[in-house]
């Protein structure tokens, strides 16, 4: 869990090493009403909203809209190591450093 400047809540839960997960690589953003849901492999992103309070029998029906179609289903890490080899061209100093890179895994 982690708590914001604002006092938002969000949760980060990451696994490199699980094997026959349904989720694959994708992101949920849990919001009051509704949910962003980004999958890799499909390139997309999903809008869930009007949805149904949760029930003993979960029903958990909602409207599904795509929001957003992305061609590119890569992981895009050309751009981080675009800007790391300007930064040594440069002589500069990146945007995530060895200790905020440091932090990001603590939180992880």
């Amino acid at each position: 869990m982690i708590e914001f400047e604002n006092g938002s809540l969000g949760y980060h839960f990451g696994t490199w090493g699980a094997r026959g997960t349904r989720l694959g690589y994708s992101f949920h953003i849990h919001c009051t009403e509704g949910m962003l849901e980004y999958k890799l492999a499909e390139g997309k992103l999903y809008f869930h909203h009007q949805m149904n309070l949760e029930k003993a029998d979960m029903d958990t029906a909602s409207k599904t809209e795509v929001i957003m179609v992305d061609g590119d289903v890569s992981k895009k890490t050309q751009f981080e190591t675009r800007h790391f080899l300007e930064c040594i061209l440069n002589k500069s100093k990146p945007l995530t450093d060895g200790p905020s890179s440091l932090q990001g895994l603590r939180v992880i």
